[in-house]
């Protein structure tokens, strides 16, 4: 990527910069008005030897790029599952209650059909089992109440009685068990049909609250059929109505300072360090993203006007008001003994001093120094024999980036998707950049498994009639017989024998099973003819039909006659009026989202404006603020950042183009050149001219490249600053 530094001033660009910034390459700029260079001076003549001691504040201060981030709302499904349609696109502004996403339902639909009819057999087995048990039971008591009315209570009789007790005891206890075992496999399917009803119930996700989408999930081409994980992110709503502030520093640094606040077109306000929590580090970590430090104001609400605006985060550190101060290289020491020297009547006379705290620029003196007193300290890398005069100014501070990209171009799509297991694809009739309607033909596929397996279900269903038969024949005969020997009891006046409730009980047996197998003949015939439908779905011929108008993008290069499986892409239709294009960046270089961009097409020369409207590794983020987990399977969101063009751009008129974006500005900044800066001691100064004598002056620089540098502390605009040439 092309790396593009501007200093934006007060008339005219006048440089162009390429800086190291963090861990990647951006651009910074400044500008101003274009001082005339003067001509080459000798050096002055001056006194350099003292310093007035004078009461000031002190602190050290630190410059951070941020940006203004929105909250957001996440929804996703409770349960894995794939996903129909998503039925909003980035940027859109949705309402309260309105559909988000809908899970596909279609599998789900016929296995709680299934688990249905399950339960309806289950029930139907369970009630005719105890009824029969409890026949078995009827016959098994009045054999062994007619037994001991017939006992003479001989030995051997007793002792068969008590079998016959115990055996009876032991039947109702096994048909307990057993029923007890068929009422857990009742229960076991109700929580599972229990399930696929909550699951439809879940099957549409809506919005809680209006708001802004500011991130869709995009399905890759592995997972063409759209399937999410349990809690997988699907949408993501800002309501833009609260913001937090982020800047990538690390918390060490944080936690030192003494003030924080940022400055957000030119106006100030305080912040509030709002830390992580150890859980969502640890989500941070599994999830691979690096989090920046967050911070909050006074009024959320106040600062979520300002999204997407830069920001500058200051941290300040050993802060004091109003204390003696010194350069820091006055102060001596030796043997543990702080000292300074005293300029009086051109002599230095050495003065113990207690220092106290030491900042970049200055060192506090506790005790020993008053305010006026003239301080020695020694002068070194003093300018060269030629030098230049430049006058310092306010500029605007831009780290610029131009992102080179080619067809990244994306919209709200359908897909289209093959549904037979497996087809063969006969006709192709779309191709990429084809305008169509709802309704349209997409393509023509041949189901030849569908057909084979249609004709297997219905031998085995042929073969279950015919088994179902062949038993109800069995059981008419049993139920005649034992009818037949009912009646000649009756005829013969036996109602009151043993013989003749044993037959009755038989026969209410009988028709028990009778019932049984016929229930269990239609649970059984249901499921086959619900597969047959399954696999009439799947076979013949097969137009595939556009699920909406847009244009044909992502065609499949499955050639026609090759098979193809389920799930395959055939193609996604775009919609036409929602065109934006895709930026990956660099880590530290997630554009943020509301962020004003200029796009520019290749093939027109011309310049678009356009808008971050999603940025993953932004998305995710907010994710830590609602207190929801990220699943460890989620894909990585960083790197990507979506841009929505201008109203009344079409899909082809962007071909290739690049975007550049404003990552970062200060305005109002000190910008100068850095062959003023001088390094001592890991302490940076500059050599002042001021009223024809050269000045040393310590300073804090921001960001800087080879050329230019950034001053946040030490100098003002107008100062006349000495240049080594």
């Amino acid at each position: 990527m092309d790396v593009i530094m501007g200093l934006v001033g007060y008339k005219k660009k006048i440089a162009v910069l390429c800086i190291i910034f963090g861990m990647t390459t951006m651009s910074f700029g400044g500008c101003g008005k274009q001082v005339p260079m003067p001509e080459l001076l000798e050096p002055v003549e001056v006194s350099l030897s003292g310093r007035i001691a004078q009461r000031e504040d002190i602190f050290d201060i630190e410059a951070y790029a941020g940006s203004v981030k929105p909250y957001a709302v996440s929804y996703a499904f409770p349960d894995a599952c794939l996903v129909e349609k998503i039925s909003v696109r980035l940027g859109e502004y949705v309402e309260a209650g309105q559909v988000l996403a809908v899970m596909d339902r279609s599998d789900d639909e016929r296995r709680r059909d299934q688990l249905r009819s399950d339960i309806a057999w289950l029930e139907k087995e369970d009630e005719c089992q105890r009824r029969m048990d409890e026949a078995d039971m009827t016959v098994a008591q009045m054999q062994l109440s007619m037994a001991i009315s017939e006992s003479k209570d001989t030995k051997e009789e007793k002792k068969a009685i008590q079998d016959m007790t115990k055996a009876l005891e032991a039947d109702k206890e096994e048909a307990e068990y057993e029923r007890g075992l068929r009422q857990i496999a009742i229960e076991e399917k109700r929580k599972q049909l229990s399930l696929y009803d909550q699951k439809t119930d879940n099957a549409y996700l809506k919005a809680k609250e209006s708001g802004y989408v500011v991130y869709v999930k995009e399905f890759s081409a592995d997972n063409t059929a759209g399937s999410v994980d349990a809690e997988e992110i699907v949408v993501l709503i800002s309501g833009k109505q609260l913001a937090y502030i982020s800047a990538d520093i690390v918390d060490a640094k944080v936690k030192k300072a003494t003030e924080i606040y940022a400055e957000i077109d030119g106006e100030k306000y305080e912040l509030e360090y709002l830390p992580y929590s150890d859980q969502e580090r640890r989500i941070a970590i599994d999830a691979g993203i690096s989090l920046e430090a967050r911070f909050g104001t006074k009024d959320d609400a106040a600062i979520a006007k300002l999204i997407g605006r830069n920001a500058t985060v200051y941290l300040l550190s050993n802060q004091k008001k109003q204390v003696i101060c010194t350069a820091p290289d006055s102060l001596f020491s030796e043997n543990g003994e702080y000292f300074v020297y005293v300029l009086e009547n051109g002599q230095k006379i050495k003065r113990s001093v207690t220092p106290g705290i030491h900042t970049v620029n200055a060192v506090e003196i506790e005790e020993g120094l008053e305010g006026g007193e003239n301080i020695y300290y020694p002068i070194s890398d003093m300018p060269g024999n030629k030098h230049t005069i430049e006058k310092t100014q306010k500029s605007t501070f831009e780290i610029v980036k131009k992102y080179d990209q080619t067809n990244m171009k994306q919209t709200a799509a359908l897909r289209v998707l093959v549904k037979p297991e497996a087809a063969v694809l006969q006709e192709l009739k779309v191709k990429n950049g084809m305008e169509i309607a709802q309704g349209d033909t997409i393509a023509i596929l041949a189901a030849d498994e569908g057909e084979s397996m249609k004709e297997a279900y219905a031998q085995e269903l042929e073969e279950l009639k015919a088994s179902y038969d062949f038993q109800r024949t069995l059981d008419n005969k049993e139920a005649d017989k034992r009818q037949k020997r009912i009646s000649a009891m009756i005829e013969n006046k036996t109602e009151n024998t043993f013989e003749y409730k044993k037959t009755v009980q038989e026969l209410n047996k009988i028709k028990l099973s009778m019932e049984l197998e016929d229930a269990r003949y239609q649970y059984e015939a249901e499921k086959l003819n619900r597969n047959i439908d399954k696999a009439g779905e799947q076979s013949g011929i097969i137009e595939v039909k556009a699920p909406g108008a847009g244009i044909v993008t992502e065609v499949t290069a499955s050639p026609e006659g090759y098979s193809i499986l389920k799930d395959t892409l055939l193609c996604k239709i775009a919609d036409p009026s929602s065109l934006n294009i895709m930026v990956y960046t660099e880590d530290k270089e997630v554009v943020p989202m509301d962020r004003e961009v200029t796009v520019d097409l290749y093939q027109t020369e011309e310049d678009l404006k356009g808008k971050v409207i999603s940025s993953y590794q932004d998305a995710v983020r907010t994710m830590y603020n609602e207190k929801r987990l990220l699943s460890e399977n989620n894909p990585q969101m960083t790197k990507i950042s979506y841009i929505a063009l201008e109203e009344g751009m079409s899909y082809e008129d962007v071909k290739s183009f690049g975007v550049n974006v404003v990552l970062w500005s200060v305005p109002n900044a000190i910008i100068i050149d850095t062959r003023a800066i001088y390094n001592e001691n890991d302490r940076r100064y500059v050599w002042l001219l001021e009223e024809g004598q050269m000045k040393k002056q310590y300073v804090t620089m921001g960001y800087n490249d080879a050329n230019k540098a950034w001053i946040i502390q030490g100098l003002r605009a107008g100062q006349e600053i000495i240049l080594e040439n």
